[in-house]
């Protein structure tokens, strides 16, 4: 029985070990897409991202390329457009109050 626990154990530790790798090597694309479809709710327009990293090992994040279209009726195709920012999250303030965020 107990090895059948301790097999069962691995298994799991395995598995959680996969998605995590999956959800590391995913989340660039993952953040990129819920900022512009936030993006696009909040300011009622289509907005693109060119790329997004995220380094959790050094507390980073870069956003390139943010493009958000003028609504129909204005000259320049764009309203805003950034090319590219970088915070930095003191990761020792990370849980804490206040957190500590360098752009």
């Amino acid at each position: 029985m107990s090895r059948r626990l301790w097999i069962g154990g691995a298994a799991t530790l395995a598995l959680l070990a996969v998605a995590a790798v999956g959800l590391l090597l995913a989340l660039d694309g993952i953040v990129q897409g819920v900022l512009e479809r936030r993006g696009s709710e909040l300011f009622g327009t289509a907005v693109r991202i060119d790329a997004v990293h995220i380094a959790l090992h050094r507390g980073t994040a870069s956003v390139r390329g943010v493009h958000v279209a003028n609504p129909p009726g204005f000259a320049a195709p764009e309203a805003l457009r950034l090319d590219a920012i970088t915070v930095e999250v003191d990761l020792l303030t990370a849980f804490s109050s206040p957190t500590v965020i360098n752009a």
